[in-house]
């Protein structure tokens, strides 16, 4: 995978996977017209590109400002808005065979392959070890925060995290990122990912 950006690969997007935006606005209590419009239009596709989906995230984020906006929407995600990788992180039997198993279909999701799995002393790691920058960095923090909680609906209790990583500069309150993913979370990473305890 050529290591220039999210924005560069063909990478498109499950078009159920737009309706976790809209169980957050609903949740926020959110009325935004032209928001709400894009994404009943999205919705109903196949597909979403990462253009597209980057868009959308971004008009939610401005809607609150200083908010951990990609850890709230990420948060809202079920398995029916991951399709076959959903269906397929559900049938694992440990959180890492589940690490093994989102790496060899990530495609069912994202359309491509880009993330690396590597096995250290402490724990996994997951990570996209892409060029992804401050333009993609809500991109992944729904992203990493959505798998997280989906992991943790299929393991309660189970799933401990050793450390974050993300893109983009630091925001006022790292605390509430730290609050949500329950270890260290650094930001201005190149290499972001998630580092789960090994005996998990």
């Amino acid at each position: 995978i050529s290591r220039q950006g999210v924005g560069h690969m063909m990478i498109r997007i499950s078009g159920s996977f737009s309706q976790i935006l809209h169980l957050w606005m609903v949740r926020k209590g959110i009325v935004y017209e032209r928001l709400e419009t894009r994404l009943a239009l999205v919705s109903q596709q196949e597909t979403v590109s990462v253009e597209d989906w980057r868009d959308l995230l971004k008009d939610a984020e401005e809607l609150c400002p200083g908010q951990p906006v990609g850890l709230q929407i990420g948060s809202e995600v079920q398995v029916t808005h991951t399709g076959v990788l959903g269906y397929l992180l559900l049938n694992s039997d440990n959180v890492a065979d589940a690490l093994e198993t989102y790496l060899l279909c990530e495609r069912h999701f994202y359309s491509v392959n880009f993330a690396e799995l590597s096995r250290g002393d402490s724990g996994w790691m997951l990570a996209w070890p892409d060029q992804l920058g401050n333009d993609n960095a809500l991109f992944v923090q729904v992203g990493l925060a959505a798998l997280v909680t989906f992991l943790r609906q299929r393991f309660p209790g189970g799933c401990d995290l050793l450390s974050v990583s993300l893109t983009g500069d630091a925001p006022g309150d790292i605390v509430s990122f730290e609050r949500f993913f329950g270890c260290p979370v650094t930001f201005n990473s190149v290499y972001p990912g998630i580092t789960f305890d090994a005996d998990t």
